[in-house]
């Protein structure tokens, strides 16, 4: 081996093995889970309701939160272990309405959760 090739083999290797790492040990992200839950606001027409949503895996591509009203929202995760976003949204009309996150891994995998919302005039 080179000696370029070999001290950037000594730089990549190890900062390839951090990824996924919490200080310098290995951890498990654990099962693939998400939630997403009703936080706050006021639940009436032309006013701002505040969702919590989260998840956690391994491998995470992206986070789509959906309103019920044919509106959503992506938030990209880059192969994280977690993700999590205060989401707000405006119903526009009343009614109830199921809010939903969903979880898709880079391997392809997919979970979701629900809320049910009802929006007063």
């Amino acid at each position: 081996m080179t000696g370029l090739r070999a001290r950037v083999l000594a730089v990549l290797i190890p900062s390839l093995l951090m990824a996924g790492c919490e200080q310098g040990i290995l951890t498990d992200p654990g099962p693939l889970t998400v939630s997403i839950e009703q936080a706050g606001g006021e639940l009436r027409v032309d006013r701002t309701v505040v969702f919590e949503v989260n998840a956690r895996g391994g491998g995470l591509e992206r986070l789509v939160t959906r309103y019920g009203d044919g509106s959503a929202d992506t938030t990209a995760a880059f192969g994280a272990t977690s993700v999590g976003r205060t989401a707000e949204h405006v119903y526009q009309e009343a009614g109830t309405f199921e809010a939903e996150a969903w979880i898709f891994t880079i391997a392809g995998d997919s979970l979701s959760d629900r809320v049910l919302v009802t929006i007063r005039e």
